[in-house]
């Protein structure tokens, strides 16, 4: 024990007058700061260090004037320059009557005592670093939070059966006080995609429970979703316990502090009389008056080992009024913990020279003494954890320079451990990473501590580069101060290799179900819980972070499908049966659509207790098939309409066919009579005749619109005019009705961009269909207007009307809207309206209020932007009869066809010929030499194209002209014969005037 001039304890007194002032300060104060006694009166707090001189005279203001107890701790300035933390008390004084007296106080010296504790927070520091950065079990976590993959690290550690580990079975191996908050933590962790941080007591295999720290971070998908947890746990339990200990024996220094951290005492050696203050009491184990204080029962209070020792230093002092500096152990039951006593003593010298009696304190130093044995444990513990560890292990300071490395590290990277302490950990990272490493450093080490686990790479001494995982724990010194960095380093080569191959198998997978847009899950039967990928989650209406148990997901399936698809499920995931599973079933989305689902999955399953199989798992993929559902049905009811279709055309056919029929007998038996054709039977049979074409046209027209192959000849069009051709078109059909008809324009001129042609045709099948379904004797309003920039014609009738169903159908091909008044059609005629309209850039409506009540059309077309007026309507050029001998060869396999076509050109006065084949028709082209050949194309043997290029061959053939005469008449099939070298293309039947204008020309 050194004396005040040590660096191990020094404690002096002072007292204060009511003032404030200083008017007594030990003699020790002098010695220790070099200050006089006249310099501590007047300015004691410039010994106090600079920096904490306005803290501690602040306290000492509050103290006084609030006359409170007063204490402070700082660093004083030793005689020899030096700072000292110290750590001052004091408390005020009253006399009898209550009135303020001053301030009696202490100061003792703590610096040894500050300084043992600042060894042990290094030694703890280094200690932690070494236990958290060991893993004890290392887990993985589904996106959900549930554990689905094994951990035999955990099961060895706890003696969980894989199947109680797995999901939340973990939560079985937590102690059950902590169990609750555990499990809050972790839902917590999952659902803010936080990192998680917890500790709590472990079953452990070896019987009783252990502390452990566990952490776990989400890892993210390229889409910031997450993809899975990983976690690790540290066992801190002999952490918990020195933490424990460490609180116990705080609690007792502020204990101590709270009482002045000391006991004051006076004895007298004249009558070996003593005086013992409260405190001091306490300090020696015993009540308050519980026996005389005395020097001999001081003695007593002194540990048996110590006893003889003290009081031997003690009177010794005395005999030479020296000052005392002892420690020892109190007295105290064996059950109780040591309790170490520092005590101090200064005698006060009589007139002879000797002392008369001594004045001290003593001071509870437990703490030290505590805190210097869990150095000692802590720096066992430490090298025994370092000797041990598996894992390659660095220890680097904080500028990189390496300190410290274990037999792994250096055998890991190549190295000798003197030439590793040469080097900085980013001289063996490659550049890539220094970013990312110093980021770490930065953003989570320095101000938390500790990183999450991360990757980088490390270069061999032999220049090889390798992926590493590592964990660092920052460690302080005893200012708190960073003074190292601590590293568990992992090579992760072989897991590297295995991640890439699992990725890749997991990107061709994904590419695959992509492709298909099929969505995969996995349903763990034991708990109810369903893992639905994000494409699931789509189809199913879920948001991404939205998750679904088994039962709910069942709740949305369609009623009338839950239980096929419920049967389905639970054979698949009977023992009895090891298939897979199919179905296709409806589900009802939260925004209450329905789609059509199709699922294709299978169960696992695993052995139980008894050689029972259980199932613990069933995956598999599905897939929107609405689309597919909606075509098949497109499909039959398209089916169903050709049928009807085919059914409607057969009866439409057959209704002009009729007449047609029974007018060849009305005209063979006048013929055979020698009557004279009836003019009315021919009208009749060519209207008939008409019929029939407008029918077949009319097809040809739909199927020309669908394919988008039909062509707009636009010009600037007088609307006005195109509603007069349409009017004139239709009054055949009109005035069979007996309906009036009226037409209102506006007076200045209307003009549209459009197809009259295409106009007229739309605006004739309007007005046909209002005769149609008008009663006889109807009323039919046609107007034009415009509107903006648009025209606007409206077609009002007062016939039968529409009910809504029937408007819902209008327009769509073959609708009919029940029993017109004469001929039907195939109720196709609306559908051309519509999509000659909408070719126009226009729209069309219809509207009825009702069966009985009439309809309106209403067609609504862009005014056009061109200022030039309507084109004058083509004028009609009148037909003249062919030039007399003209030559014409008609060359068709069909005999009835081309006999009767050779009759209609007899009878516009050509001179014809006729054959029944191509090869035929090629040797008549030579000796009758026509001026125009009628050839048609489907011929047998030798087609109307190939016959017609042998043609074009002879002198004769490149002088004629050439007519291709056939069923097929659209533009490509035009284009077909331009190419094959006709010079005119007819449609059967070819009416009269096309024939006449052919001769003619």
């Amino acid at each position: 024990m050194e004396n005040l001039t040590g660096d191990h304890f020094w404690l002096t007194s002072w007292a204060s007058d009511p003032e404030g002032r200083a008017s007594y300060v030990d003699p020790a104060w002098s010695e220790f700061t070099g200050q006089s006694l006249e310099q501590a009166r007047a300015g004691w707090i410039e010994a106090v260090h600079p920096e904490d001189r306005e803290r501690v005279g602040a306290a000492w203001t509050r103290a006084f004037n609030a006359r409170a107890p007063y204490r402070a701790e700082y660093r004083v300035r030793r005689f020899d320059g030096v700072y000292h933390r110290t750590f001052s008390a004091a408390a005020p004084r009253f006399d009898e009557s209550g009135v303020f007296q001053g301030y009696v106080g202490s100061v003792v010296d703590i610096e040894a005592r500050r300084a043992a504790e600042d060894a042990l927070r290094e030694s703890e520091e280094r200690f932690r670093a070494l236990t958290e950065s060991y893993a004890q079990a290392v887990w993985e976590a589904d996106a959900h939070g549930a554990i689905v993959s094994d951990s035999p690290s955990w099961r060895a550690y706890t003696g969980q059966t894989l199947e109680n580990f797995l999901g939340y079975g973990w939560l079985d191996a937590v102690h059950p006080d902590d169990r609750a908050h555990a499990e809050e933590r972790w839902r917590e962790a999952v659902a803010m995609r936080a990192p998680y941080d917890a500790e709590y007591r472990l079953k452990w295999n070896g019987g009783g429970w252990r502390w452990t720290n566990v952490r776990g971070a989400p890892l993210f998908d390229r889409d910031g979703s997450v993809r899975k947890w990983v976690g690790v746990n540290f066992d801190i339990h002999a952490r918990k316990l020195a933490q424990e200990a460490l609180r116990e024996s705080e609690s007792l220094m502020r204990l101590a502090q709270d009482a002045a951290h000391a006991g004051s005492w006076e004895w007298s050696s004249e009558n070996n009389r003593a005086v013992w203050s409260k405190n001091l009491w306490a300090l020696y184990g015993l009540d308050i008056g519980a026996c005389e204080a005395s020097f001999e029962n001081w003695a007593k209070s002194i540990h048996e080992d110590d006893r003889e020792r003290v009081t031997a230093a003690v009177l010794a002092a005395g005999r030479a009024g020296e000052e005392f500096e002892l420690q020892w152990r109190v007295n105290l039951p064996s059950d109780q913990a040591p309790r170490w006593l520092l005590s101090r003593g200064r005698p006060v010298m009589g007139p002879d020279g000797a002392p008369e009696r001594y004045y001290g304190v003593v001071l509870d130093v437990s703490e030290l003494k505590n805190a210097e044995e869990a150095l000692r444990a802590s720096e066992r513990r430490y090298r025994l954890l370092y000797e041990s560890q598996r894992d390659p292990f660095v220890r680097v300071a904080m500028d990189g320079r390496i300190l410290e490395v274990n037999d792994l590290y250096r055998d890991m990277l190549g190295y000798s451990e003197e030439e590793l302490r040469g080097l900085t950990y980013q001289e063996l990272t490659p550049e890539k990473w220094h970013a990312m490493e110093a980021a770490i450093v930065r953003e989570q080490i320095l101000p938390r501590g500790y990183s999450e686990v991360y990757e980088k790479e490390y270069r061999r001494k032999d220049g090889g580069v390798f992926p590493v995982e590592l964990r660092t724990v920052l460690s302080k010194d005893g200012n708190g101060a960073p003074d190292a960095m601590w590293g568990i380093v992992r090579d992760i080569s072989d897991r590297k290799l295995s991640e890439q191959i699992l990725r890749e198998r997991e990107e061709r997978l994904r590419i695959a179900l992509d492709a298909a847009k099929f969505g995969s899950f996995a349903y763990y039967p034991q708990s109810g819980k369903v893992v639905w990928d994000a494409q699931m989650k789509r189809i199913w209406g879920l948001e991404p972070d939205e998750d679904i148990r088994f039962e709910e997901a069942f709740e949305r399936i369609h009623p009338a499908d839950r239980a096929r698809v419920r049967q389905a499920v639970e054979a698949c995931l009977s023992p009895e049966c090891a298939c897979g599973f199919q179905a296709e079933f409806r589900v009802i989305l939260p925004d209450g659509s329905v789609n059509w689902h199709g699922v294709s999955g299978r169960a696992y399953f695993e052995d139980g207790p008894g050689g029972e199989r259980k199932p613990v798992r069933m995956t598999g993929v599905e897939a929107d098939i609405t689309d597919r559902k909606n075509a098949e049905e497109a499909l039959r009811d398209a089916d169903r309409r050709k049928d009807e279709l085919i059914a409607m055309l057969a009866h439409e056919l057959r209704n002009p066919l009729v007449p047609i029929h029974n007018g060849v007998h009305l005209l063979r038996a006048r013929a055979q009579r020698g009557v004279e054709s009836d003019p009315q039977l021919l009208d009749m049979m060519e209207r008939q005749v008409t019929h029939l074409v407008r029918l077949v046209d009319d097809l040809l027209e739909i199927s020309r619109i669908a394919r988008g192959r039909i062509e707009l000849r636009r010009e600037p069009t007088d609307i006005a005019t195109v509603l007069r051709n349409a009017l004139e078109t239709s009054r055949p059909s009109i005035e069979k009705g007996r309906h009036g008809a009226a037409l209102s324009t506006p007076p200045e001129t209307l003009l549209v961009y459009g197809d009259p042609v295409r106009l007229t045709q739309v605006f004739a099948n309007i007005l046909n269909n209002a005769a149609k379904y008008t009663p006889e004797g109807g009323r039919i309003e046609i107007l034009a207007e415009r509107r903006g920039r648009e025209a606007v014609v409206i077609v009002r009738d007062n016939g039968r009307g529409m009910g809504p169903e029937a408007l819902s159908h209008v327009f769509e091909p073959f609708a009919q809207t029940g029993n017109p008044s004469n001929d039907s059609g195939l109720g196709i005629g609306l559908t051309l309206v519509r999509k000659l309209v909408e070719l126009h850039g226009g729209s069309i409506e219809a509207a009825s209020e009702g069966l009985g009540r009439g309809s309106v059309f209403m067609v609504r077309l862009p005014v056009s932007v061109s200022a030039a007026d309507a084109a004058e309507p083509a004028k009609r050029v009148e037909a003249r009869a062919a030039p007399a001998g003209r030559r014409a060869l008609v060359i068709d396999d069909e005999r009835d066809v081309a006999d009767t076509l050779a009759m209609v050109l007899d009878l516009l006065g050509a001179s014809v010929r006729v054959t029944y084949g191509g090869r035929d028709g090629l040797r008549e082209v030579t000796v009758f030499e026509p001026d125009i050949v009628f050839l048609d194309l489907g011929m047998p043997l030798q087609d109307g194209f190939e016959t017609a290029r042998l043609i074009r061959q002879s002198e004769i053939g490149r002088r004629l002209t050439l007519v291709a005469l056939t069923g097929w008449g659209q533009a490509e099939d035009r284009a077909k014969t331009r190419e094959a070298g006709f010079d005119a293309h007819l449609t059967k039947p070819a009416s009269l005037e096309a024939l006449r204008s052919l001769l003619q020309n």
